[in-house]
């Protein structure tokens, strides 16, 4: 061979081993383009999750922050009627001082009273031991009651079913 026809060969040589290292390295390209792809589309999902995590976030911070400036505009209301109650309470407490002064004026006067309670007391005393007797009584005739009915209860299971001409004779409770 000659020279010229060696070097074509040893030239086809060098490219066909380029050529395969460069199939090599386009597959080894599109491997890795591969890979890249699903490390992408794993991103996306994760981008997208973070993104719907922070519309929900921000979201419930912004429902929370409503509560709280409603529960704030609550509590300056209480305060604000806090206020006017403490106002309102001093001034009712100036007038049960004044009410006070004269309760222990009408306090003197009221020593010729105290001996008319003392008076009711003792008929009071009495209408309780009257009461009492009375709901004694009230006891005891309930019980009798409960004594007549369970005897009426007996009585009645141990008739048999009367007929409409015995009921008529019959006297009923």
């Amino acid at each position: 061979m000659n020279k010229e026809t060696k070097e074509l060969i040893r030239t086809r040589e060098q490219i066909q081993t380029e050529l395969s290292n460069l199939q090599e390295e386009k597959k080894n390209l599109e491997d890795k383009q591969n890979d890249l792809k699903v490390q992408l589309s794993e991103l996306t999902s994760k981008v997208e999750k973070a993104h719907m995590f922070e519309n929900d976030m921000m979201s419930k911070i912004e429902k929370r922050r409503d509560e709280l400036v409603k529960i704030d505009k609550e509590l300056e209301e209480k305060r604000a009627g806090l206020w006017r109650n403490i106002e309102g309470e001093t001034e009712r407490i100036d007038a049960l001082k004044m009410e006070l002064e004269e309760l222990e004026e009408k306090k003197k006067e009221s020593l010729g009273t105290i001996a008319e309670v003392d008076e009711m007391q003792a008929v009071l005393n009495r209408l309780k031991v009257e009461k009492e007797k009375l709901d004694k009584e009230i006891v005891d005739r309930t019980k009798e009651l409960e004594k007549i009915k369970i005897f009426i209860s007996r009585l009645k299971d141990k008739n048999e079913v009367p007929s409409n001409e015995q009921k008529k004779d019959q006297i009923s409770f």
